[in-house]
């Protein structure tokens, strides 16, 4: 797929229910591991910037480029604002 980080495992479940596969919930089963390790690492913009192209990506695909045009323009707005807060409280 063409996503860095986000909606992948959403992307493979689609893909495997195309197929004729079910996909099925284990909600008894747990998982280990380290709470956005990888996130961390990086700056704030990049990751929501990743966020952003990966929500584009997989809604485009799935739900047409209507609903993928709009919340990608919901999240860059929303990540302009932060900004802009950011430079404001910086400058205080």
């Amino acid at each position: 797929t063409n996503m860095k980080l986000y909606f992948t495992e959403n992307d493979l479940c689609k893909r495997v229910q195309v197929q004729g596969y079910r996909t099925v919930h284990l909600g008894e089963v747990a998982l280990r591991h380290s709470v956005s390790s990888s996130v961390n690492a990086e700056p704030w913009l990049k990751i929501a910037t990743v966020f952003a192209n990966d929500t584009l990506y997989y809604y485009r695909k799935y739900h047409g480029p209507l609903s993928a045009w709009v919340l990608y323009a919901a999240f860059t707005l929303s990540n302009t604002l932060t900004l802009i807060k950011k430079f404001i409280s910086d400058q205080e």
